[in-house]
C-alpha cells in the first residue's frame, strides 16, 4: 500500500483513510485510540488539521484553470506528489529495456567484439537508463534497482550466466562499461557545477537554493539532492567553491 501521509512509512491493515488528502494513515499515527472503523469517512490526518496538505482537483491561476494530479511525466521524468525518485526509476527501467531489446540483434549478436557491444551499450542503452539521474536524491534500493537492471543486460550481451561465477565487475571490464554508481556520480557532480557557475540571478540556481519554510516532523529527514552532492565532492576532496574553475573541477571528476 502507499506510505502512511504522517510519518511516510508503508501502511499495512490497520490503517485509516484521510477523508481529505485520501492517504492512509496508521492507527498509531492517527492520534485517536479504539477501533479505526468508527472514525472512518470522517478521519482527518494531522497534516490536514494543520493545513499542511489539501488534496485538490482543479488550481486557477491567472485565469488559467490547472487539473491536479498525484504524478506525471515531464521531459521523460516521473514527478509525483510524494517525493523521491523511485517512480522515476521505475519509469527508466522500463524504458532502457525497451531500448535494449529493440537493438538485441546487435547486442546480443555473436559476431561483434565484447568492447563494441559495450560502447554501443553506453551511448544507446545506459543513456536513457540514467536519463535525468543526475538531479535525483540517490537512495541504496534506487541504486540497486538501476545496478542489477545493468548486470541482467551484460551478461545477456556476453552470454555469462551465474552458473560460470564470473563477477560483474569483470564483465564489465571486458565490455568497457565502468560502475553505474561512478557513472551517475560523475553526471551530478557535472551538472552541479554547471549551476554553481551560473549568475545568481539564474533561475535554476534560485531554485536549488531556495529556502523552504515551515516546520520539520519527527524522524529522519528525506535525503535531499544537495545532500548526494556532498557525498560526492567529499570522495572527490572538492569543494562548492572548486567549482568555479571549470578545468580543475572536470579534471577531479575524470579520476578514477
Amino acid at each position: 500500500m502507499d506510505p502512511c501521509g504522517v510519518c511516510g512509512k508503508r501502511v499495512g491493515s490497520n490503517s485509516v483513510q484521510c477523508r481529505l488528502c485520501n492517504k492512509w494513515v496508521h492507527g498509531r499515527c492517527s492520534g485517536t485510540t479504539g477501533s479505526l472503523k468508527r472514525i472512518a469517512g470522517v478521519f482527518e490526518c494531522k497534516v490536514c488539521k494543520k493545513g499542511g496538505r489539501k488534496q485538490l482537483d482543479q488550481f486557477k491561476y491567472d485565469e488559467v484553470e490547472l487539473e491536479c494530479v498525484g504524478e506525471f511525466c515531464y521531459l521523460g521524468d516521473m514527478l509525483n506528489d510524494k517525493g523521491g525518485v523511485e517512480r522515476a526509476a521505475i519509469a527508466r527501467v522500463k524504458s532502457a529495456w525497451l531500448k535494449f531489446r529493440s537493438l538485441s540483434g546487435i547486442l546480443c549478436t555473436r559476431g561483434m567484439s565484447w568492447k563494441m557491444k559495450g560502447l554501443v551499450y553506453k551511448v544507446c542503452v545506459r543513456s536513457v537508463l540514467t536519463y535525468g539521474a543526475e538531479t535525483w536524491a540517490m537512495k541504496a534500493d534506487v541504486l540497486a534497482r538501476l545496478r542489477g537492471t545493468e548486470r541482467r543486460m551484460m551478461r545477456m550481451m556476453t552470454g555469462v550466466s551465474l552458473r560460470d561465477r564470473v563477477q560483474s565487475t569483470e564483465i564489465g571490464a571486458k565490455l568497457g562499461v565502468n560502475d553505474l554508481e561512478e557513472h551517475m556520480r560523475r553526471a551530478r557532480l557535472r551538472w552541479a557545477g554547471h549551476v554553481w557557475r551560473m549568475d545568481e540571478s539564474a533561475l535554476v540556481r534560485k531554485a536549488l537554493e531556495m529556502k523552504v519554510e515551515g516546520s520539520v516532523g519527527r524522524g529522519r529527514p528525506m535525503k535531499r539532492w544537495i545532500d548526494v552532492v556532498k557525498e560526492d565532492m567529499r570522495k572527490r576532496g572538492l569543494v562548492r567553491g572548486d567549482a568555479e574553475n571549470r578545468e580543475f573541477w572536470q579534471e577531479r571528476l575524470r579520476l578514477e
